[in-house]
């Protein structure tokens, strides 16, 4: 083996996106409190993307959850957008968080490190809740961080 001297992208790709350096970092913080029991495959539909070029990251967004019951299980993703370019992107239910066990309290990070969505806006991040009901009453807190402009 031998010494290396290497360098990111960040060196050769030019210009650079204001989401991938010297962007700001926004916080969308939201709340939601179940009104009824739901069923298994149950959505709630957390938060509207701005339009433009935004890079949600998952690192720094947290979720807190109350107990939703033994089994549950919650992903999040989003509905599908149109992107910039003209091209359809269609809805990924678990883009930003597979699976995530909900059966008693908690709080957590996204499984993604960064998620970018490049859209005309309109695009939802949607929570799904399976492997059993949501109760009434249960409730979803979440700080989505995200980089813009």
């Amino acid at each position: 083996m031998a010494v290396t001297a290497q360098a990111s992208d960040f060196f050769t790709v030019r210009p650079r996106q204001t989401t991938e350096s010297h962007g700001r970092v926004r916080t969308a913080y939201v709340e939601h409190v179940q009104a009824g029991a739901g069923d298994a495959g149950s959505t709630i539909d957390l938060w509207r993307v701005p339009a433009g070029r935004v890079r949600i990251v998952g690192y720094l967004s947290r979720l807190r959850t109350s107990a939703f019951g033994a089994g549950v299980t919650l992903d999040m993703g989003h509905t599908g957008f149109s992107s910039r370019d003209g091209s359809e992107i269609a809805a990924d239910g678990d883009a930003l968080l597979d699976g995530k066990a909900v059966g008693s309290a908690g709080a957590f990070a996204l499984d993604e490190d960064t998620f970018l969505i490049d859209g005309t806006g309109g695009t939802v991040i949607r929570a799904t809740v399976l492997g059993g009901a949501i109760p009434a009453g249960a409730t979803i807190k979440a700080t989505i961080a995200y980089v813009v402009d």
